[in-house]
């Protein structure tokens, strides 16, 4: 589903790649989902999951203001690793918020200085969205699986406990 969104994003913004992260708390995000980005920075959000972003940088402007971020230069900003390694040079960054609380975020790039309009941020928005709530319900449904598998479970050792009943009552002689 988060590749699809991504996907999706990339191609009615016109943007060379993208990449969905998730916050995980303490400061700290993880690259999640991503699309189109090029071996060596694959690598690199591969090799360093969950991590704090250096300071300036967009996940930790995200983190410190819950606001959209758009970088129409990236040239100009502290330098990251989509820069580095995905040659990014515009890019929009969008906070996941589900209740105020910042649960990821939503970053498209574009490998040439060209900014976003306000349609293409409205849309990308709305992307974002929708990841938070396909994040939500993947959550809700690990949930309902561990209780339906408690559920079972408890409903196993009840059938035990009645055949166990069943068996004391057979052999008592009234």
């Amino acid at each position: 589903m988060l590749d699809a969104v991504l996907e999706n994003a990339l191609r009615v913004c016109d943007a060379k790649f993208g990449v969905l992260y998730r916050y995980v708390g303490d400061g700290r995000f993880h690259a999640a989902a991503w699309r189109n980005v090029s071996p060596a920075y694959e690598e690199v959000l591969r090799q360093r999951g969950s991590y704090r972003p250096k300071v300036g940088t967009v996940n930790d402007c995200l983190l410190k203001t819950g606001q959209l971020v758009h970088v129409a230069d990236a040239s100009s900003e502290p330098v990251d690793a989509a820069t580095v390694y995905g040659g990014a040079r515009s890019l929009i960054a969008v906070p996941m918020l589900k209740e105020g609380e910042l649960v990821g975020s939503f970053v498209i790039y574009r490998t040439e200085v060209r900014s976003f309009t306000e349609k293409q941020i409205e849309l990308v928005t709305n992307f974002a969205k929708q990841a938070v709530i396909a994040i939500e319900n993947t959550r809700l449904l690990r949930e309902l699986r561990a209780r339906t598998d408690e559920l079972v479970r408890l409903v196993e050792e009840l059938r035990a406990l009645g055949d166990v009943i069943q068996a004391v009552n057979s052999t008592i002689d009234l």
